[in-house]
């Protein structure tokens, strides 16, 4: 009675990471591809941060589905920062992020082939993401050159410091 909902659609393919100010040409189909997920991100929050009246709220939860939970635990800490800052109360919202799937596992399929590793490295170095991920898992992740695998739950997952509760769907067909 007393709360809001806000909801917002995947749409970039790389859970609201990519960080290219300049687009990507693909001539072969003469047109631009526009990797922006972080400032959409960062647009729909600050929307409803200062237009909507988010920042005098007590309590928030970021969730989110399959990839909207890989989002929901790649941007918790960001997202909880930004919160924070705009917080017009005298204390700062408390701030529990609630992913439901979204944990796409660096394993090998059972013939030893890894299937997601050599697609989340492409998405994350393609899009720029460096710089939309968990900076404390870039940190670490940098001193050997694997920064990709923080965008990956289970290297970003020790460094997030927000309070987290994480579901992981058995009818996420992604996630078997």
């Amino acid at each position: 009675y007393n709360w809001n909902k806000v909801y917002f659609g995947y749409c970039d393919g790389a859970s609201f990471s990519g960080h290219l100010a300049e687009t990507v040409s693909v001539p072969d189909h003469n047109t631009s591809l526009h990797y922006k997920g972080r400032f959409i991100l960062d647009a729909v929050h600050d929307t409803v941060l200062l237009k909507e009246g988010m920042n005098n709220a007590s309590e928030i939860i970021i969730s989110g589905t399959s990839a909207g939970g890989l989002t929901t635990m790649l941007h918790a800490d960001y997202l909880h920062a930004k919160y924070d800052a705009a917080s017009i109360r005298s204390t700062p919202p408390r701030v529990s992020a609630v992913p439901d799937a979204g944990f796409f596992m660096d394993l090998p399929s059972i013939d030893g082939t890894y299937l997601y590793t050599p697609n989340y490295k492409n998405v994350f170095e393609m899009q720029g993401a460096k710089d939309s991920v968990n900076a404390d898992c870039v940190a670490h992740y940098s001193l050997v050159g694997d920064e990709w695998k923080c965008f990956m739950a289970q290297y970003s997952l020790p460094f997030i410091k927000t309070e987290l509760f994480i579901v992981n769907s058995l009818i996420d067909s992604w996630q078997g």
